[in-house]
């Protein structure tokens, strides 16, 4: 898929079918644990979301993250060392929320970010330049940490899923 941003790349149908079943299945499970989060940026007033931290700070916080990140991700991104990650829930809006604009993480030009999209909505991950990533599923976007962007809320089905990695290659 080309972008504007040749720093950005997209790629369909990232994982092999069963393991983005495996994932949507576990997620999307009735007893799955989100977390309420105040806001999407800290001290940004941006909006609530849930989320589920399965690695940050060199901890493993999820009984899920050899079956999601081991066994699916990893062999696919092949990073050299794992900063954080964390899957994230927005719930649908009347209108479009925007988060702000933000870096995952601020003065690191060596790091990649990685959005997995996990279903399909009108909600979007938009870069600063204005180029807008759509929700699909089993699809993933990587770009250099240091490329500012943001989430765009949906209004059309009840959540919008993705799992967001922070990593070095």
């Amino acid at each position: 898929m080309e972008h504007k941003n040749k720093d950005i790349k997209v790629t369909k149908d990232f994982l092999d079918k069963d393991k983005f079943n495996n994932i949507t299945n576990t997620v999307s499970s009735t007893s799955f644990p989100w977390f309420y989060q105040h806001e999407q940026n800290p001290n940004a007033k941006d909006g609530f979301f849930f989320s589920h931290k399965i690695y940050a700070d060199d901890i493993v916080n999820s009984s899920n993250y050899d079956s999601m990140i081991v066994g699916c991700l990893k062999p696919r991104i092949n990073y050299s060392s794992l900063v954080r990650v964390q899957i994230n829930l927005l719930t649908r809006t009347d209108k479009p929320r925007k988060s702000i604009l933000h870096r995952d993480f601020d003065k690191q030009p060596n790091m990649t970010t990685g959005i997995y999209y996990l279903n399909e909505s009108n909600g979007y991950t938009e870069f600063e330049s204005g180029e807008m990533i759509k929700s699909i599923p089993n699809m993933y976007v990587e770009f250099p940490t240091n490329l500012k962007h943001r989430a765009i809320s949906q209004t059309d089905v009840d959540c919008r899923c993705v799992i967001n990695l922070n990593y070095y290659k």
